[in-house]
């Protein structure tokens, strides 16, 4: 994927459906397919977000949470803080910024998710924004930052 170099060893189709078992959902297929080869991956890409304020039309991912739990940047230890943020079991984490931020698919209203991306300094659902309606459309909007293109 776009400006992403892999950390962790492969992720085989066992471990991927042994998570969406445990998260009772179904990853869309082009997550499935990246995250073999990329679970745990740093990197730098932009993605355009319908901003709720003018001037915050982009944010970044610097990584890809790995599904293999015993590694550090796992979604299974950011998932170990969802109480203390406030946010639903349906809402699961992919990726951060670098920030703190979390690039996350939201599973609450369908077995499709959507992406949203959640800002830690709010609590809850104050601090998810709405990306897109589908992880394909996601993978559209990405893009390198200006000062690696």
């Amino acid at each position: 994927m776009l400006g992403f170099q892999r950390t962790d060893e492969d992720v085989s189709d066992g471990v991927i459906e042994a998570a969406e078992k445990l998260f009772d959902i179904r990853y869309p297929d082009a997550y499935r397919t990246i995250i073999r080869d990329l679970s745990g991956a740093h990197g730098d890409v932009e993605f355009r977000v319908d901003a709720p304020e003018p001037g915050f039309d982009f944010c970044s991912v610097g990584l890809i949470y790995s599904l293999l739990p015993w590694c550090a940047d796992s979604i299974y230890s950011v998932l170990s803080s969802w109480p203390e943020h406030g946010l639903s079991n349906r809402i699961i984490p992919i990726g951060e910024d670098g920030a703190g931020n979390y690039l996350c698919f939201d599973y609450r209203q369908s077995k499709t998710p959507k992406i949203v991306f959640y800002f830690h300094e709010l609590h809850g659902v104050d601090g998810i924004i709405e990306v897109c309606d589908s992880f394909a459309e996601f993978l559209e909007r990405l893009t390198l930052p200006d000062n690696e293109m």
